[in-house]
């Protein structure tokens, strides 16, 4: 059965955070499976609209993604308006076959108000070869070094 395991966190806008990875047994990788995010102050009484990047290598802005870059693993958006014409959404993207081994970047950004944003990731423990584990390590180089 895999083992999975959660990250959570929460950051003031504008901010990121490293997700460390690197340190961890040789021999596993790491899947994302989940990347949700959740607004901060007062929902439903304030709007709010988060956005959130997780990324090999240095932080992307968040509310500018480009598919075209490797470096990117998920995306996610949650909005919330104090308008009932507007229900709340969340929206994400990710790359579940991407193998990490390496450490991540997660960047936020509230753009309605600047509020603090919640995040939480939920990763799936792998058991890979050293010839994957290799190859994931010089995929994760190549896409820092490009």
């Amino acid at each position: 059965m895999p083992k999975e395991f959660i990250i959570k966190g929460y950051n003031v806008s504008g901010t990121n955070e490293k997700i460390r990875l690197s340190s961890s047994r040789t021999g596993y990788g790491f899947r994302l499976k989940e990347f949700k995010l959740w607004g901060s102050t007062n929902l439903g009484a304030t709007s709010q609209e988060c956005w959130g990047i997780l990324s090999r290598g240095p932080a992307l802005d968040p509310i500018s993604p480009n598919f075209n870059d490797d470096s990117i693993i998920g995306v996610s958006v949650f909005m919330t308006h104090t308008s009932p014409a507007y229900p709340p959404q969340s929206l994400e993207v990710i790359d579940d076959l991407v193998i990490l081994t390496q450490d991540l970047t997660i960047a936020v950004r509230d753009t309605s108000d600047a509020e603090a944003v919640n995040w939480f990731l939920k990763f799936e423990e792998i058991k890979i070869s050293g010839a994957a584990e290799a190859a994931a390590n010089y995929q994760a180089l190549e896409v820092r070094s490009s």
